[in-house]
């Protein structure tokens, strides 16, 4: 019987900063095959400074939920130390926890 699993789109959807979460990471391999494998992360959020023209300066400031974004940052999400881009897969880790624990005691039984 499958299993189905519901990723999140990090475009249409973010997860929260702290969130734990599992993600779908790009794995590339040899003579030009391609993969995803399922990730652990913790998500943690940043200002990131961009000069005049949005360039990313290199520099960033930490998060804290409750302040206003700094002048010249912009928001960026990492999924451990990985920037999460907007057609990043993730969801969260107790649902997809949930879901394989709940499709194997269908089996011990």
């Amino acid at each position: 019987m499958p299993v189905q699993f519901s990723f999140n789109v990090f475009a249409e959807s973010k997860p929260s900063h702290g969130q734990d979460i599992i993600y779908l990471r790009n794995e590339g391999g040899s003579f030009g095959s391609f993969g995803v494998s399922p990730r652990e992360a913790k998500v943690e959020y940043s200002w990131l400074e961009v000069d005049e023209n949005g360039d990313e300066t290199g520099s960033s400031t930490c998060y804290h939920p409750h302040d206003e974004q700094p002048e010249g940052h912009i928001l960026q999400v990492l999924f451990d130390d990985e920037v999460a881009g907007p057609d990043a897969l993730w969801m969260d880790d107790d649902t997809y926890f949930n879901i394989i624990e709940n499709h194997l005691r269908k089996y011990e039984e």
